[in-house]
């Protein structure tokens, strides 16, 4: 039995229900590595609250000319802690594979089917 199975499934729902807001028009993932690392050290060590804290203030920090797109898309990022907030064995001492899922949240769209 995968643990992770369905929240990753429901992240990589997002993300393709929402692929124009989480690739730029080159097809590169707009939440680069470092930002991404970033975030999933504040969520491992910090827990969601902070992490969302994390969040709002990238997204407060953006451009003008692109802060619309990106006041979006952390919104969406904070729908994918609240996601893996909901699955037990993360929320309850194991936010490595949290964090492990932000961080390659770039090839969880590549990911066809399960190990089961």
């Amino acid at each position: 039995m995968d643990l992770y199975k369905d929240t990753i499934d429901e992240i990589k729902k997002l993300i393709e229900d929402n692929e124009k807001l989480f690739y730029d028009q080159q097809g590169d993932f707009r939440i680069k590595t470092k930002e991404r690392n970033k975030i999933a050290f504040v969520y491992e060590k910090y827990g969601c609250t902070v992490c969302k804290v994390l969040l709002q203030e990238l997204m407060e920090k953006k451009e003008e000319k692109s802060k619309d797109i990106y006041k979006e898309l952390y919104s969406k990022m904070i729908e994918i802690v609240d996601i893996l907030e909901k699955n037990k064995n993360i929320r309850e001492g194991n936010r490595g594979v949290g964090g492990y899922i932000i961080k390659n949240l770039d090839i969880i769209i590549k990911i066809g089917g399960s190990c089961e």
